[in-house]
């Protein structure tokens, strides 16, 4: 797969500028927060706060040694961060799909390889992943990713011109109409991709974007309580050769037609994995660079166009994603499974010192046992009613996983 600014999706792009605008404020809502940091003392470590706080109100220890830019999504539905990522766990560095849970605390990893490619999107309303990908012969389709089976379905292929190039990070989804947008650039012109996720076959419209001629990259973000695409954007300036603005606007996918909101001002450059949207407050949020290269966190109020510049938690914060989860709950109902898909469980004793039962209301399940930092200690196949030993495990707290065709439970266990 081509894309526009590197062969690589993966690359981590940061937009260099230079502006001269105004400026105003916003007053910043609790914005909740999910990222990785790094630093030479801890590694990779997933972190947590909330918008304007100086410090992280919580720091989890991973075995991550590479994180792929862009390839970051918050499952609203159940509170689940996910990141493609280099992890070192195993004893041997291997490519895995990371799963924490902002509820349990919990961190799982998974053996992944095409998930994730060209933007992850997830769908507030039932958790499903969805993304643009290629095959080995440069064949784009649609992806959909269920984070509870494992499964990953083609829902079928997009036709573009040969040579055409992708945006890196330029996709958003709309949870109301069940659309997937991201943008291209085919026939030398920058286009809007609209895909249905629920058609069959897949169908799908490419339109034009207007005033886009003197424009860098576009990255997108979509509000589902006003069902708009905003936009943020780059304008080039010819007389002084660079891209000497920033902007943030909306995007009109009927006629494709880009409108500005807002110039950001004094700002050097932003990064584009670091780029996320809170729904309860209308706000874009990215790390920004001043003129003094201080880095920044910019709240952008989409509704009225203020903005503000808050401090950093952290000096190396990378895949930021907002929790959207109370949102999510408010407008689509509560963040639990279907009935049909959970698993009736009961585990007892629980804390507990040698072994526990565990009860179910099905014949069998496949079981796994798994550490706060995603390593499976113990697996395997149960009947209902059936003793598990642990006594071979260390004190501390671990994660039961069930699976039944469908069916699965997820519930913390604790070894005293």
């Amino acid at each position: 797969m081509k894309n526009f600014f590197t062969q690589n999706l993966f690359n981590a792009i940061t937009i260099i500028i230079v502006i001269c605008s105004n400026f105003s404020f916003a007053q910043s809502n609790a914005i909740r927060l999910v990222a990785f940091n790094y630093n030479s003392q801890n590694g990779a470590t997933i972190v947590r706060w909330n918008a304007g706080e100086t410090a992280f109100d919580n720091v989890y220890p991973t075995n991550v040694q590479g994180i792929i830019s862009g390839s970051s999504a918050f499952d609203s539905k159940r509170s689940n961060y996910f990141a493609r990522v280099i992890d070192n766990t195993s004893g041997t560095s291997e490519a895995r799909l990371i799963k924490f849970n902002t509820n349990s605390e919990a961190i799982s990893l998974t053996p992944i390889e095409n998930v994730f490619n060209g933007g992850s999107e997830v769908d507030m309303q039932n958790g499903l992943v969805y993304t643009y990908d290629s095959d080995a012969n440069n064949n784009v389709f649609l992806s959909e990713y269920n984070p509870i089976s494992g499964t990953q379905t083609n829902l079928g292929s997009f036709s573009f011109s040969p040579g055409t190039g992708f945006f890196p990070d330029s996709t958003c989804y709309d949870s109301n109409s069940k659309k997937y947008y991201f943008l291209i650039l085919e026939d030398n012109q920058v286009k809007l991709v609209t895909a249905s996720v629920t058609s069959q076959p897949l169908s799908y419209t490419v339109i034009p974007i207007t005033n886009t001629d003197n424009s860098g990259n576009i990255g997108l973000e979509f509000s589902n309580e006003t069902n708009t695409i905003f936009a943020m954007y780059s304008i080039y300036d010819a007389a002084a050769g660079n891209f000497n603005q920033i902007m943030v606007g909306s995007l009109n996918p009927s006629n494709g037609e880009l409108s500005s909101i807002v110039t950001i001002e004094n700002i050097y450059g932003y990064q584009f994995s670091n780029r996320t949207y809170d729904q309860d407050s209308e706000s874009m949020i990215f790390v920004g660079f001043d003129t003094n290269f201080t880095a920044g966190l910019y709240i952008v109020n989409t509704e009225t166009g203020n903005y503000e510049i808050l401090p950093m938690a952290g000096d190396n914060i990378n895949e930021l994603e907002c929790d959207n989860s109370l949102y999510a709950e408010a407008k689509y109902g509560a963040l639990s499974m279907d009935e049909n898909t959970i698993l009736d469980v009961k585990i007892a004793p629980n804390p507990s010192k040698n072994y526990f039962k565990v009860v179910f209301n099905e014949t069998t399940a496949d079981y796994q046992i798994t550490d706060l930092l995603g390593k499976t200690v113990k697996f395997g196949v149960i009947n209902n009613d059936t003793t598990i030993d642990v006594s071979n495990l260390t004190k501390g707290i671990y994660l039961f996983n069930m699976v039944n065709e469908e069916k699965t439970h997820i519930q913390k266990i604790i070894i005293d």
